[in-house]
């Protein structure tokens, strides 16, 4: 009787220890610094800010856009190219804009929505 308790009190402990050095060593992913870069950039537009989204994938920005709301994004894409190129470094990026608003998959044309502006980034 005694020898299964004294087991039964091993494996809790040793379940104890391993859950706390689990959740010890456990970190977060950092943040890409780019994009921290390019949302202080973003929040200080605030017609950008209110009306759109962005994520960053791979060496490409995805901007999810609200196209009730005329942005001018020849310039706005010439802006993230130059954060992209000067302070991230990265170079030959590209930016998507696509509609958030359409929700009809049958018309878009990127997995991600319907193109609005596309530019490569030199």
């Amino acid at each position: 009787m005694m020898l299964k308790t004294g087991t039964k009190l091993l494996i809790a402990a040793a379940l104890m220890a391993y859950a706390l050095s689990f959740i010890a060593t456990s970190k977060d992913y950092p943040l890409d610094p780019c994009y921290e870069k390019i949302y202080s950039w973003v929040q200080k537009d605030s017609l950008l800010s209110r009306h759109s989204r962005f994520t960053l994938y791979n060496d490409s920005v995805i901007v999810f856009a609200d196209t009730s709301v005329q942005i001018n994004w020849t310039g706005t894409a010439d802006s993230i190219c130059a954060i992209l190129k000067t302070q991230c470094n990265k170079s030959n990026s590209g930016i998507l804009v696509v509609n958030a608003k359409d929700t009809t998959r049958a018309q878009w044309d990127t997995r991600y929505g319907k193109k609005i502006f596309y530019k490569k980034c030199p």
